[in-house]
């Protein structure tokens, strides 16, 4: 029989929360690390985390070609806090293992409460209407890829966006030849989606992106795991006793 209802489960059609460089939602604390919006004066003492010759092979995913001074930097940041596109945190951190060389021999004070900042995630592709909302853009240093900081970060994100903000939807893209960010988007527990041919030409290559997702019926099985990750006794001088992996089969063997 004919029917004038539209398919599909309804859902609220108030729009999710737009995030706010005013908001006090937006300055995220966690244990191993403090996001905040991003701010021009933070250039200085990001530059050498992610700039510069030494470190043009963070650049290689990224829509911009690597930036090797301190001016170019300095604009680029400046585009970034247009927040025209992107939302932008800074990364900050007080643990000096975070800290590359050059930054640590040029602290001449303590190192402030909030922390020296060290990497740049963002929100983006920001829909409220639909309830989407992207982590992407991610450029951290060297020496905080693959630590706890870096996954607290996605995880402080990841809280923000479902539970302040309410989306429904947390996107996760990458190039699918970036098997790094492919394999991190696994690891914090998005789903493969599948992936985009010839979506977008990139520094005139092409690109397939691969596209990942949570959304907000997984999120509270995701935040367990990525909770019970981060807790102090799991780990000793900064490693892990646990891989997220195994805390993930665990509580699924447990059926928690």
């Amino acid at each position: 029989m004919a029917t004038d209802e539209p398919e599909g489960d309804p859902v609220s059609t108030t729009p999710s929360i737009t995030p706010s460089i005013d908001s006090p939602l937006t300055t995220l604390h966690g244990h191993h690390i403090t996001l905040r919006p991003l701010q021009p004066s933070d250039t200085p003492l990001l530059y050498p985390s992610l700039a510069g010759p030494s470190n043009a092979a963070l650049w290689t995913y990224l829509p911009s070609d690597p930036i090797l001074d301190l001016d170019s930097f300095t604009t680029y940041i400046e585009f970034m806090c247009t927040r025209t596109i992107f939302f932008p945190f800074v990364l900050l951190s007080r643990n000096p293992a975070h800290f590359p060389p050059a930054l640590s021999l040029s602290l001449s004070s303590p190192i402030p409460p909030e922390g020296i900042p060290v990497g740049i995630t963002t929100l983006m592709s920001i829909v409220p209407a639909h309830h989407t909302i992207e982590i992407g853009h991610v450029l951290y240093s060297p020496l905080l890829q693959r630590s706890a900081a870096s996954t607290e970060a996605s995880f402080l994100l990841l809280k923000l966006c479902f539970e302040e903000l309410r989306f429904e939807r947390v996107e996760w893209k990458c190039n699918d030849r970036n098997l790094p960010s492919a394999k991190a988007a696994k690891r914090l527990g998005f789903s493969y989606e599948g992936t985009f041919r010839r979506h977008m030409v990139v520094k005139g290559r092409r690109r397939d992106t691969a596209w990942f997702s949570v959304v907000v019926e997984e999120w509270e099985n995701v935040k367990r795991v990525l909770e019970r990750w981060l807790r102090e006794e799991n780990f000793e001088a900064g490693r892990q006793r646990v891989r997220i992996e195994d805390v993930r089969a665990r509580l699924a063997k447990n059926g928690e």
